[in-house]
């Protein structure tokens, strides 16, 4: 019993790429009701992946026939197992047959090796989740990770680079994952996936000290000031992850305030002292010199044009990166005179911003190129796989780290070039206070809402700087200069 790639979705997309003869193998899995499941699964999987990358796991399905035949002979469905015990058994397979269970991989976007699980433990967990039902045709809170997509209410998500799922699976303790549960689920409805991301983090961090420290703690209304002066501890001095916690800690005041309304604690509204979070040290932003700028533009040859075309727009319009890959063809608008109507993705805000004719010829030729390869699209830079979607934050930050890699773009001081979108914007607000402008010129050409970043940008530009500490160094040279009486000379 075999399944052709032949017979898969992957094949009409491409036909001339795929060997006739090559198959998944259902006969290595142990049972029928396994066989059928896996070719159900199999046959999905071939209407959403690539060939290459269904290649790629049929290897891995061979793999995990052959251990389902000698571990599990009369399984009939592969949810009959819990995913942990599957996956142990899995790994001590793997060791037994003399298998590694993590791999050195190397990316052209990343300068260090690193590890990653056997691609077969991924397999698994993936295949689990089909079966379970948990793969996003429908959601569940009971789901330790959920699909996003599958919420029965919307969520606010950068269609760029904001989650696509939420994962609860590394929380060990089972009450306080229901209660995390139901603190996510209500904030979803009132914050953007990314934040509740964020705060989901902080969570799981805090159980984690939680299980290692205080093993019997089991319910978060239980949580007291003592067990938060005892992690803030652990934070400063034994943690290390980070310089600074004040994000983290602010995210989860945020869901522990949550769970103080949803379960009634009114203590866990109260647990934070402004004294908890360090205070912040003004920013000094980084930003592209003209020198580096000029190398960035050199190596842009190497770059597809629409990539190219992009970064170029980035660092003409100064907008978030979210703002410019969501561009739309609508929000050219050619009258009175040609400017840009961009719905910012962070504040749900209008920007008019002005453009020029070179501006618009990057535009057109975009849409152009868009047009012909995608057909009529509703965003100006889309993705290849889904072109009604636009093209992901990702994608394009792993293009302009491969090309800083592969060309060995160097900063000013000779240290390989930092690949960030975002420092675009930044350099972008420095040349506007490099050219005098008042803070409320300057935030309103950027799109913020205030003028309180405006002394971020100040801080970077060495014109400001010097005219605003003018007056403090001649009053200085004034004072040398009236009792040095003589001994200088």
């Amino acid at each position: 019993m075999k399944l052709y790639f032949t017979d898969l979705m992957c094949f009409q997309k491409n036909p001339a790429n795929i060997p006739c003869k090559q198959a998944f193998n259902l006969d290595r899995l142990p049972t029928l009701s396994l066989k059928n499941d896996f070719a159900a699964y199999i046959f999905d999987r071939g209407c959403t992946l690539s060939y290459s990358s269904l290649r790629t796991e049929c290897v891995q399905f061979h793999t995990l026939s052959d251990f389902l035949s000698e571990e599990y002979p009369y399984l009939t469905s592969l949810t009959e197992v819990p995913l942990d015990t599957l996956q142990g058994s899995l790994k001590r397979w793997l060791l037994k047959k003399g298998l590694a269970l993590s791999y050195k991989t190397s990316h052209p976007d990343r300068k260090k090796e690193t590890y990653g699980d056997n691609p077969i433990l991924h397999f698994l967990t993936n295949a689990y989740q089909y079966f379970e039902g948990n793969d996003g045709t429908y959601f569940s809170k009971d789901h330790d990770i959920w699909q996003l997509e599958s919420l029965p209410f919307p969520v606010n998500v950068s269609p760029v680079n904001g989650p696509k799922s939420l994962n609860f699976s590394k929380i060990t303790q089972s009450s306080l994952k229901e209660q995390i549960k139901e603190a996510v689920y209500y904030r979803l409805k009132r914050a953007s996936a990314a934040t509740v991301s964020a705060e989901l983090y902080a969570l799981r961090k805090l159980c984690e000290f939680l299980h290692t420290s205080h093993e019997d703690f089991t319910d978060f209304t239980q949580f007291n000031r003592a067990l938060l002066e005892e992690y803030l501890s652990y934070l400063y001095l034994e943690a290390g992850r980070k310089k600074n916690y004040t994000s983290e800690l602010s995210h989860l005041k945020t869901v522990l305030e949550t769970l103080g309304k949803l379960y009634e604690s009114e203590h866990l509204k109260t647990l934070f002292l402004p004294t908890d979070f360090s205070k912040k040290k003004l920013p000094v932003f980084t930003f592209y010199s003209d020198a580096e700028l000029s190398r960035l533009h050199e190596a842009y040859r190497f770059l597809d044009k629409q990539t190219a075309r992009i970064l170029l727009l980035h660092e003409l319009l100064g907008l978030r990166i979210s703002d410019t890959l969501t561009l739309k063809v609508t929000d050219i608008i050619m009258e009175p005179k040609p400017h840009l109507k961009i719905l910012q993705q962070k504040t749900g805000n209008y920007l008019k911003k002005s453009i020029n004719n070179d501006i618009l010829l990057l535009l057109n030729a975009s849409i152009k190129e868009t047009y012909e390869t995608y057909g009529e699209q509703e965003y100006i830079f889309v993705c290849d796989k889904d072109p009604k979607s636009p093209l992901p934050y990702k994608t394009v930050y792993y293009r302009l780290q491969v090309l800083i890699n592969t060309h060995d773009l160097k900063d000013d001081h000779g240290n390989p070039l930092t690949a960030g979108t975002h420092i675009f914007r930044r350099t972008y607000g420095k040349k506007l206070c490099d050219l005098n402008l008042d803070d409320v010129t300057i935030a309103s050409v950027i799109g913020h809402h205030g003028t309180g970043s405006v002394a971020n940008y100040r801080r970077m530009s060495s014109k400001v700087l010097v005219a605003n500490t003018k007056t403090v160094i001649d009053k200085r040279n004034d004072k040398i200069h009236k009792y040095r009486k003589g001994w200088m000379k």
